[in-house]
């Protein structure tokens, strides 16, 4: 099983526990879906200041290939993380360089030779590069973010996607529904759908399972979305059914919950009063 990555990363950085942690969505689904097992390939950006080397902490992850990561001068992004009872909200940032990635046909060679899915986040990168980008024969899964059909129909008309992933907050029901019919009408086989403490929706070309949310004590939920994804394709990979990739990754994101940071090891912050980013 191959399934790799690419795309952002930066520090993110707890200043009310006095830790900071590797991540970035494209990472952090790399870092989980090594552990899965299978085998990886990364692709992101880094700057050339001390914050690089720490994302770079992630990188001693076996069976993860990082040989092509690009070292850029500039700043490496950081995130301000604060949590209220569990739940993780972004304070401010620096956007350095680690937002997106541009690909030489080297690097798509990398990626999309031989992997059975391809996996990023939605990025301007898809307006410049969306047909080098299926080639190879791999299939891709983007993670859109939010639930906006807007937002993820132009790459969708334009890129054939496998997996397409999106994080909702509303209980409009009725928007769900048409969102997941939406994506599937543009030819995308499987609609994921995260909802934090309601669940979540796996659809593979309309058969739907609704999986609801692990009853635990949360002690940090960022990187749990990133976490669902990894599994989630992982399962579909070994072609497992809607509701074993549901159940699946479900219980894999549960147990993100139960530690801080998206995935990798962290480590004491240097100075916890220094200036905070700029406010987004």
């Amino acid at each position: 099983m191959w399934i790799n990555a690419f795309g952002d990363c930066c520090v993110d950085r707890y200043r009310d526990i006095g830790r900071q942690f590797p991540g970035g969505g494209s990472l952090n689904v790399a870092l989980h879906l090594a552990r899965l097992g299978a085998t990886t390939r990364w692709i992101g950006r880094l700057g050339n200041d001390d914050n690089a080397e720490i994302v770079a902490r992630a990188f001693v992850e076996p069976r993860l290939d990082t040989s092509r990561v690009q070292r850029v001068n500039g700043e490496t992004t950081v995130v301000d993380v604060d949590l209220v009872d569990g739940e993780r909200t972004f304070t401010g940032w620096v956007e350095g360089v680690g937002l997106g990635v541009e690909l030489t046909d080297e690097d798509l060679r990398f990626l999309f030779a031989d992997a059975d899915l391809v996996h990023t986040a939605w990025s301007a990168e898809f307006s410049t590069q969306p047909v080098p980008w299926c080639s190879g024969g791999a299939g891709l899964s983007v993670d859109f973010v939010k639930d906006q059909f807007a937002d993820a129909r132009p790459v969708l008309e334009t890129v054939p996607v496998t997996v397409a992933t999106f994080s909702r907050t509303s209980e409009d029901q009725p928007k769900l529904d048409r969102l997941i019919a939406d994506v599937h009408s543009l030819g995308v086989p499987w609609v994921l759908v995260g909802m934090g403490e309601s669940g979540a929706v796996v659809s593979h070309r309309g058969a739907r399972c609704f999986q609801p949310a692990e009853s635990i004590e949360v002690v940090d939920t960022l990187g749990a979305g990133d976490s669902f994804i990894a599994a989630a394709l992982t399962e579909i990979v070994k072609g497992s059914e809607p509701p074993t990739v549901a159940r699946v990754a479900s219980q894999y994101a549960a147990r993100t919950c139960l530690s801080y940071g998206g995935g990798a090891e962290g480590l004491p912050l240097t100075d916890v009063n220094e200036p905070r980013p700029t406010e987004r």
